[in-house]
C-alpha cells in the first residue's frame, strides 16, 4: 500500500545518493594505495560520467516504479472497496478500452507477454455492463504511458478517478517549500528529470551537464518529495472513501488541533466526542497532508490518560509521532471496513 511502497523507494533513492557520495569520496586524492592500479586506468571524468548516468536513470526508475504501483494499488483497491466508483466513470472506462486495445497491439513485447487475451477480454466486458472487476488488468492503465512529467503523471492520476490530484500535488507542503528554496516550480524540476535521464539513457549526456553529489542530493530530495505527496494522496482518497462507506464521518472524528508544541510532538484537540485511547491508529488530515500515526499519550485537564471519552468541544492533549498542523483533523481507523488491515503500521508510525 502507499506507504511501504514510499518507505521502499526512499531506501533506494538514499542508497543512490550514498554510492554517488562514496565514489566521489574514493576519488579524491590521496587516492587508496590499494585502488592504484584499478583507478590509473580509468578516466575520472567518464568515472562521474558514469556514476551520474547511472544516478540519475535509477532515480526516475525509482519514482516510475513508485507511481504505476502505488496507482495499480490503488486500482486493485477501489475496484473491491468501492467498483461503482469506476464502472460509472467516462473517463476511466475510456482509458482503459484505449490500455487494453494497445495491450493487444503490442501483445508480442516482454513487457505483456504474461497477459492472457481471453482474462483481459473478459474484464474490459465486466467494466463496460458494470459487472465484477476485481480482475481488471492494471497495465492497460499505463499502456502507452510517456514518461513521466507533471501533466503526465497528474493525467495518469485524474484517469483513475484520484480527484483534485494537481490540486494535491501542487500544493503539497514540504513539495512546495523544497521548490521555493530552488527557485524553480515542481514542472521544471520533473521535466528536467526526465530530460537528464533521456540523455543518460541514449549516451547524450555532457561532462559538463553533469551534477555533482549535492546537486544529485537534491535531486533525490525532490524525488522523494513527489513520492511522498502522491503517497498520501492516494492514502487520503482512500480513507475517505472507507471512512464515507461506514457512516458519517463524524462517528470517526476525534477532534481537530487547536495548538501545537512541535518540540515535545504535542497537540491539543477539540474533541468531537468520541472515546480515544493509547495506542489507538489514527489519520491526520489537512489541506495538504494525510498521515497515518498512533497516539502515544492522553492528557485531560493535565491529567494524563490511559483512554478517555471525552465531551464534545473539550479539549484534550494528545502526543503523535507526527506533528499535526492547526486545524488537522484527526480520524481513527479501528473498526472501520477495508481500512482494518490497510497499512502495516508498524513501518509507518
Amino acid at each position: 500500500m502507499p506507504f511501504d511502497r514510499l518507505a521502499a523507494t526512499k531506501d533506494q533513492t538514499h542508497q543512490i545518493s550514498a554510492i554517488v557520495s562514496i565514489n566521489e569520496v574514493i576519488r579524491q586524492p590521496p587516492l587508496p594505495a590499494h585502488l592504484l592500479p584499478i583507478i590509473s586506468a580509468i578516466d575520472l571524468t567518464y568515472w562521474r560520467t558514469y556514476d551520474y548516468c547511472a544516478a540519475i536513470i535509477r532515480l526516475y526508475a525509482s519514482l516510475e516504479r513508485f507511481i504505476l504501483d502505488v496507482v495499480g494499488d490503488w486500482i486493485r483497491w477501489v475496484s473491491k472497496a468501492d467498483p461503482t466508483r469506476f464502472t460509472d466513470s467516462s473517463q476511466l472506462v475510456d482509458r482503459y478500452t484505449f490500455g487494453v486495445s494497445e495491450i493487444l497491439r503490442r501483445r508480442r513485447e516482454d513487457r505483456f507477454s504474461g497477459i492472457k487475451p481471453g482474462e483481459l477480454g473478459g474484464s474490459l466486458a465486466a467494466l463496460h455492463a458494470k459487472g465484477d472487476i476485481s480482475s481488471l488488468e492494471v497495465e492497460a492503465f499505463y499502456a502507452g504511458l510517456p514518461n513521466l512529467k507533471l501533466q503526465d503523471v497528474l493525467s495518469l492520476l485524474t484517469a483513475v478517478e484520484i480527484q483534485d490530484a494537481g490540486k494535491w500535488v501542487l500544493n503539497f507542503g514540504p513539495l512546495v517549500a523544497f521548490c521555493r528554496a530552488s527557485n524553480a516550480t515542481i514542472e521544471a524540476l520533473l521535466k528536467d528529470l526526465v530530460d537528464r535521464r533521456n540523455e543518460a539513457a541514449h549516451g547524450n549526456e555532457l561532462p559538463s551537464n553533469v551534477l555533482g553529489r549535492q546537486p544529485l542530493k537534491d535531486l533525490t530530495d525532490f524525488v522523494d518529495h513527489v513520492c511522498t505527496a502522491v503517497a498520501e494522496l492516494v492514502f487520503e482518497r482512500m480513507t475517505t472513501i472507507a471512512i464515507d462507506a461506514h457512516g458519517p464521518a463524524a462517528a470517526a472524528l476525534l477532534g481537530t488541533v487547536e495548538h501545537l508544541y512541535p518540540r515535545s510532538g504535542a497537540c491539543v484537540i477539540r474533541s468531537a466526542g468520541n472515546p480515544m485511547n493509547i495506542g489507538m491508529n489514527v489519520i491526520a488530515k489537512a489541506s495538504d497532508r494525510c498521515r497515518p500515526s498512533k497516539i502515544t499519550s492522553i492528557q485531560l485537564e493535565n491529567v494524563p490518560h490511559e483512554s478517555v471519552s471525552p465531551s464534545n468541544g473539550v479539549l484534550v492533549g494528545l502526543q503523535l509521532p507526527v506533528n499535526p498542523a492547526r486545524g488537522t483533523s484527526l480520524y481513527r481507523l479501528e473498526g472501520i471496513p477495508s481500512i482494518d488491515g490497510l497499512l502495516d503500521w508498524a513501518q509507518f508510525v
